[in-house]
């Protein structure tokens, strides 16, 4: 089912207004992640391990498009597909085990988070607001029609979205002793 949608998208994917592609060249300069708009995307996903593509659904307003392609971008320099690809291989070969499936969930969520965090780590607070209008705005659309595939969505499980909210409206300052603690761990 991933190739079939990674053909769908190969095959109907428009190329992208020259904003948009003037954005992505700002903030990925190495060129290394391409940027389509496909009509069967309901949201912006990265999809491709070797070589990653953002997908942008139709339509995507102006004013989103940075904080849209700053997520999707982190995902990618993070290699968070990687992740969940090995977490289906794993969860392939346990497949008897229920906690690979929580296990998966919570790597989804986790990832979402971490990302959400790093986006955010450098605005003020007008641009974490804007940031989580556009994570709104996002769930508000309709379901990923690529739910279950190695996608990494902007806002793919809505029931976290107020997590996530919080997290980017009251971002998280780690102490010396959480970092302590964490080193230790």
């Amino acid at each position: 089912s991933y190739r079939r949608f990674a053909r769908l998208v190969r095959e109907t994917g428009e190329p992208p207004e020259g904003e948009a592609l003037a954005l992505l060249a700002r903030l990925e300069p190495e060129g290394r992640v391409r940027l389509t708009v496909c009509p069967y995307v309901s949201t912006p996903m990265l999809l491709g391990v070797a070589r990653p593509t953002i997908v942008l659904p139709r339509g995507m307003e102006a004013h989103r498009l940075w904080d849209v392609l700053a997520h999707e971008l982190t995902h990618a320099r993070r290699h968070d597909l990687l992740y969940k690809w090995f977490a289906v291989a794993v969860t392939s070969l346990h497949w008897f085990n229920p906690l690979m499936i929580v296990v998966r969930r919570q790597l989804n969520r986790a990832c979402e988070l971490s990302c959400d965090e790093a986006v955010v780590k450098g605005l003020d607070a007008a641009g974490r607001r804007h940031y989580g209008e556009t994570l709104l705005a996002m769930a508000a659309g309709q379901p990923p029609k690529s739910v279950g595939m190695l996608t990494a969505t902007l806002c793919e499980e809505k029931k976290h979205l107020k997590e996530r909210l919080v997290g980017v409206m009251r971002p998280k300052k780690r102490g010396p002793v959480a970092v302590a603690v964490t080193l230790v761990m």
